[in-house]
């Protein structure tokens, strides 16, 4: 009788422990996979300090994990970029399918309850609402670009083109706000608040503080929140950062202030050698320097680049001969909130910012305002 209760109480236990065991929250597995791809990784990664690996065996993988994360996108990726998709970590069975257009998606169990199926949708959905109107832009600049085109039919056209592009601003920002709405507290919240366009500076910063707590956490929307605040403390009437430190990376630091002369402007450009808008700035600079040396002193400051030969045979090319930095870390971008280059900033001899924009010509306006 001990023995039978024994036996009975041990199968009992057995039991218990295979009920514990749940199957995995997260699964995902593809197969007829290209054989260039056969004895290869695939790789589930979502940024530098979150990877995951599967290895590709008979044209076929499965990876599982008990770990998921609806807040964030990771992607699917093959070495040879073959696969590059978008996914959801969140709690189902997965499948990697191949479509007619040899497009790589991923495709839920439960297609009705999943949201790597309301990403798609999301996607699908801004494509084919956003398409048509960016089309029917692209058709009226190249009918503007005709040399022969008359100025009542230009400006027309730029009437028009005014109009498509409101149509796009509130078609994007209907469906983004829509998709928002209703995934508040996942990463397709995150994804479709980045959609949005906003009109000015202001109205991004009070929908970002306005908005949950997942969307706040995301990281590049906060580096965007934070760079526009940085950018507010260093706007026009503000005093200028100089002496902050600016390392071109072989040994040579600067600081703003080292530029500064006593009774003279100092002019920062903000620039880097791949930007168009900064190249054609130059002989803005270049006029500056001929006409107003003994006002303005004029500073090049190197930033984004991908190595300092670029930014030097840049200078070289553009014939600049006044003074240059070159910021290899881009420390500048950071201490003054800069989202976009050129930028330029007119400093007055008592270190308050007069001028700060991205216009040459505006620039050229503010020092004939100043009677330099």
């Amino acid at each position: 009788m001990n023995k039978l209760k024994h036996t009975v109480t041990l199968i009992a236990g057995l039991v218990l422990v295979a009920g514990c065991q749940s199957s995995p929250k997260f699964s995902l597995k593809g197969s007829n996979l290209p054989e260039e791809m056969e004895g290869k990784y695939l790789y589930l990664i979502q940024d530098d300090d979150n990877k995951d690996s599967v290895l590709v065996t008979n044209g076929s993988f499965a990876f599982t994990s008990d770990s998921t994360d609806v807040t964030k996108i990771w992607y699917l990726v093959s070495k040879d970029a073959q696969i590059q998709t978008p996914v959801i970590r969140e709690s189902g069975d997965f499948t990697l399918t191949r479509g007619e257009d040899g497009k790589y998606t991923i495709t839920a169990a439960d297609e009705a309850n999943s949201l790597n199926a309301v990403y798609k949708t999301f996607s699908k959905e801004m494509d084919e609402t956003l398409a048509p109107i960016t089309q029917a832009y692209r058709a009226k600049d190249q009918e503007l670009a005709k040399e022969d085109i008359g100025e009542e039919a230009a400006e027309k056209l730029r009437a028009e083109m005014k109009q498509i592009d409101r149509e796009y601003y509130e078609a994007n920002n209907g469906l983004a706000r829509k998709y928002y709405e209703a995934n508040k507290d996942n990463v397709i919240g995150v994804l479709a608040f980045s959609q949005l366009q906003f009109e000015s500076d202001d109205d991004f910063i009070a929908a970002y503080e306005g908005a949950s707590d997942v969307v706040k956490a995301d990281k590049n929307l906060k580096n965007h929140y934070d760079t526009i605040i940085v950018a507010r403390e260093t706007s026009e009437g503000k005093p200028y950062k100089g002496d902050y430190e600016i390392s071109d990376g072989e040994g040579t630091t600067v600081k703003l202030s080292d530029y500064m002369e006593e009774g003279k402007y100092l002019l920062v450009d903000f620039w880097a050698s791949w930007c168009g808008p900064c190249r054609m700035a130059m002989p803005h600079l270049a006029g500056i320097v001929k006409d107003h040396s003994k006002t303005i002193t004029v500073l090049s400051v190197g930033v984004w680049e991908k190595s300092k030969e670029n930014n030097d045979s840049a200078r070289k090319e553009l014939g600049i001969t006044w003074n240059t930095a070159f910021d290899k870390e881009s420390r500048s971008t950071k201490e003054y909130g800069i989202l976009g280059i050129p930028t330029l900033m007119l400093v007055n001899p008592e270190g308050t910012i007069v001028y700060r924009g991205h216009s040459p010509q505006d620039l050229d306006a503010k020092i004939k305002e100043l009677g330099l």
